[in-house]
């Protein structure tokens, strides 16, 4: 299930992972600089952008643990993904 997920939330966030480092920098700053408000979403943007399956991947063989362990093993992963969602989903 969590590989599904973050692969799910990989392929939502194609269009940053495929962006040109360069470009997508360029774009962000010029964003930044006519609305520099959204600085905190483009950083949760990019937050999003930079998982997959591959990140737990090391986790997972490492462990054979299910359940409550497994959530505490891959907590210092998925945590900073729900605070970007969180801030993605914040209400003005």
């Amino acid at each position: 299930m969590v590989n599904h997920t973050l692969n799910a939330l990989a392929l939502w966030c194609t269009p940053l992972r495929q962006a040109d480092e360069a470009a997508r920098s360029a774009a962000r700053q010029t964003l930044l600089d006519a609305a520099p408000q959204f600085e905190t979403d483009c950083a949760a943007l990019d937050a999003l952008a930079a998982v997959d399956a591959d990140t737990v991947r090391p986790i997972f063989l490492k462990t054979t643990a299910i359940g409550s362990l497994m959530r505490r093993k891959i907590q210092p992963i998925v945590t900073p993904l729900l605070d970007a969602i969180a801030i993605l989903r914040r209400q003005p």
